[in-house]
């Protein structure tokens, strides 16, 4: 198995992070802004609305296919990661709740302090959890993929592929068929999209095609993919009740929209940039924007009173302001995330370094000793 050394920032990968987060601000726009369309009308809003709608699950997958991608290959503990995002969600729950205290918003509690002291358990942000949990497990998952090697490796990740993947997706073509998927979870899907990006790094880093083909082929699958709402919406028009769930091929465990985040990571990292400072920078705080813009506290700020998304149901200005308001959205939050970055985290940095050396220092101690 390949190892790499000490980890640079390609700027082909960033702008993928850039990308990723754009489409899931466009996400959160579409699916958090309090649209109530007529099913039995169908609008060119409403088609926009669900074509934004699609980019989140997508860049979801897309960044969970970057951690397997890079961590598979990674050689120093994860705990320092792990301590390091932690301090992050942390700054930011007890920031915004402090905020909407002092706004006003909230009514200051016992719950209200508990849920902001521990962000992880009390599920703040589901990505940030499961994402927190996987680089937790992430170690042992690398230790069986060593033990499994490149054959056992494919009949694993085809297994879990087939069971929370290609099932299910035979299930949203009707829905009056429940094909299921046991036992799946948003963890159970991390593991295998990070499972599917250690392949590619161990096994299929050798696949060679021109980056404008795995673009051109993702926006490919992303239209499909919006074509099967579309095509439900009119079988939802034709028919006296709503039958058809217009975006249940939207779903992160949905076959095409897998396909679509894999063809959009291979194009990406086979796109060939010079590095850029000034990606890398806005790139490192993608996280951040996620984690400000999508708690639940900022999120009805945002897209129901600032930008009140539904009152643009019916205009004829909802693409430009949709753009408008996602930019705005991200450039701020960016902003925010590199203050942060620059007032705090260059401070603690240093402390959770040495506390994360400490604790490797302990465990390769202990791992001596059982050898022994």
């Amino acid at each position: 198995m390949p190892i790499a050394g000490k980890r640079t920032r390609n700027s082909n990968i960033e702008l993928m992070r850039i990308v990723a987060m754009l489409l899931i601000v466009a996400h959160h726009f579409s699916y958090h802004g309090g649209f109530s369309f007529d099913p039995a009308t169908i609008t060119f809003n409403m088609l926009w609305i669900q074509f934004i709608q699609l980019g989140g699950k997508v860049g979801v997958n897309v960044f969970v296919l970057i951690s397997g991608y890079f961590l598979v290959a990674k050689r120093t503990s994860i705990i320092t990661k792990a301590m390091k995002l932690w301090m992050q969600m942390l700054t930011y729950s007890l920031a915004i709740s402090l905020a909407a205290v002092l706004l006003g918003f909230m009514v200051f509690n016992k719950d209200l302090l508990l849920e902001a002291i521990f962000p992880v358990s009390t599920h703040q942000w589901w990505f940030a959890t499961s994402y927190f949990y996987l680089l937790l497990l992430s170690p042992l998952i690398n230790y069986i993929i060593v033990l499994l090697k490149k054959n056992g490796h494919r009949v694993v990740l085809a297994i879990m592929l087939l069971v929370w993947c290609v099932l299910p997706s035979i299930g949203y073509v009707s829905p009056n068929v429940n094909v299921g998927a046991p036992y799946y979870s948003n963890l159970a899907w991390f593991i295998t999209l990070y499972a599917t990006g250690a392949y590619i790094r161990l096994w299929h880093d050798e696949l060679k095609r021109n980056a404008a083909f795995y673009i051109i082929a993702a926006a490919g699958v992303y239209l499909l993919t919006f074509i099967s709402a579309v095509v439900y919406d009119h079988l939802n028009t034709i028919q006296n009740e709503i039958e058809y769930y217009p975006t249940a091929f939207y779903e992160m465990n949905s076959l095409l929209v897998l396909i679509a985040a894999v063809l959009l990571f291979m194009g990406f990292k086979t796109l060939s940039i010079n590095r850029s400072r000034l990606i890398n920078t806005i790139a490192s705080a993608s996280f951040g924007v996620y984690l400000l813009h999508d708690h639940d506290l900022t999120r009805p700020f945002i897209w129901d009173m600032l930008f009140k998304n539904a009152s643009f149901e019916n205009s004829p200005y909802l693409v430009l302001y949709s753009i408008f308001a996602v930019l705005v959205v991200y450039i701020v939050c960016t902003l925010v995330e590199l203050m942060r970055q620059g007032l705090l985290e260059k401070h603690y940095m240093p402390l959770i370094k040495k506390v994360s050396g400490w604790i490797n220092g302990k465990i390769e101690a202990l791992a001596v000793k059982r050898v022994i």
